[in-house]
């Protein structure tokens, strides 16, 4: 069984409206979100370098803690801090 799957209670249920309500939840903790499906055709939406690092440190956690499932890049999370290659300085074999 995957871990993030969604279990829809009824099968009767619209995917397409289960997806866009669920989206509008999301938008009441990301208010760019809720902008976005205010378009014809919502796709997303872009980000400066500032606005990426405050989604990451601030709002990602926010919409992790409502339910919602957040990928981040793996060096952002303890685990991929943990991974991640480093340079340790050694003697010279010999010494």
């Amino acid at each position: 069984m995957r871990k993030n799957r969604v279990n829809v209670p009824h099968r009767d249920v619209n995917a397409s409206e289960f997806l866009v309500s669920s989206l509008a939840q999301a938008g009441s903790v990301r208010p760019p979100i809720d902008d976005s499906l205010k378009r014809k055709q919502p796709a997303g939406y872009w980000l400066n370098t500032g606005e990426a690092y405050d989604f990451l440190e601030n709002q990602a956690a926010a919409l992790q803690q409502a339910g919602f499932g957040v990928l981040v890049p793996a060096c952002w999370t303890r685990q991929g801090a943990k991974a991640r290659p480093g340079i340790r300085p050694s003697s010279p074999s010999g010494d």
